[in-house]
């Protein structure tokens, strides 16, 4: 009975020894390498406990918990600027023929509503300043009526990256020359749309002066008091004319001089137009070339009469 009561102590000391190190234990604090002090949020912030350089944290220049700098951002401060990325096809495209966007360019501007405004201009031919254009599934469809109703202009632009080709379809001569279609290259994102002229030559009277091919004034046709008319015309370092009569015949007119050899022929009018197709030539009556073409610039003739 004796050995039962000492086994009995003996068990109860170890349970108390063994609680008391438990509590102990829990009391103890765990090892850390820093302290942190909790925010709202339970976001940590390292204090400098364990920085051997000294110092403390500044707003200025914060970090997270993995060495991350982060700084804050002023709600004042302005937003960064976002710079407007250009249209696909919009901006100012250079033809090759002479290079030159006064005379030589394609312009297209895309407006609010989504369709196009469009400039051509075409070396020693033409000029378009009021084209509207709409987006197509292989480009641009445009078409003018700046030339008068009855004479509506209509064609489509493709492109190739930098390159825009330009196709007429419609209201554009194609007889005295078989190509339609022009080649232009970007230059610029930028367009660069002009006025048109305030007043259009009226392309549908033969009366006015006209330019050739280099931009010279090379064509005068004035109506005299008999209803005939009196015509100049000078071919770019090949012969000059300056007394052609002229009879208007179902829309053509008929022109014949007795100058160097004799020379005849016809005029006829597409817009903006002058196409005159030589018969006889006089000195020149084996030449190759026999039609040329002249853009009106202006109802009024510069005729120059010799003394």
């Amino acid at each position: 009975m004796k050995k039962a009561r000492i086994f009995l102590a003996a068990a109860m000391s170890i349970m108390l020894s063994a609680c008391s190190q438990t509590k102990d234990l829990e009391n103890t604090p765990a090892p850390v390498i820093g302290e942190f002090s909790e925010t709202e949020n339970d976001d940590k912030t390292l204090t400098e406990d364990h920085d051997e350089g000294g110092g403390s944290i500044t707003d200025e220049s914060k970090t997270d918990l993995y060495g991350d700098e982060y700084h804050d951002y002023d709600a004042d401060e302005p937003p960064l600027e976002i710079k407007r990325i250009p249209e696909i096809y919009e901006g100012e495209y250079t033809g090759n023929t002479i290079s030159d966007p006064a005379y030589d360019s394609l312009e297209i501007q895309k407006n609010g509503d989504g369709t196009y405004a469009i400039q051509v201009k075409i070396p020693f031919l033409t000029q378009l300043y009021e084209c509207a254009g709409c987006q197509s599934e292989n480009g641009i469809l445009f078409s003018t009526v700046e030339w008068g109703t009855d004479k509506k202009v209509e064609g489509s632009i493709s492109f190739d990256e930098d390159s825009a080709t330009v196709t007429f379809t419609s209201g554009w001569y194609q007889t005295a020359t078989t190509e339609n279609s022009y080649q232009y290259h970007k230059t610029s994102d930028t367009p660069n749309l002009e006025s048109g002229p305030d007043a259009h030559p009226d392309y549908s009277s033969f009366t006015g002066e006209y330019c050739d091919t280099n931009n010279d004034p090379s064509l005068e046709i004035r109506q005299n008091e008999d209803g005939s008319y009196l015509i100049q015309i000078s071919l770019f370092r090949e012969i000059g004319y300056d007394g052609c009569i002229g009879s208007l015949d179902e829309g053509k007119m008929f022109f014949t001089s007795d100058e160097r050899g004799g020379v005849s022929g016809s005029i006829t009018l597409d817009n903006d137009l002058a196409v005159i197709r030589f018969e006889q030539i006089g000195y020149f009556e084996n030449a190759k070339v026999t039609t040329y073409l002249f853009q009106k610039t202006s109802d009024n003739p510069n005729i120059y009469e010799a003394d």
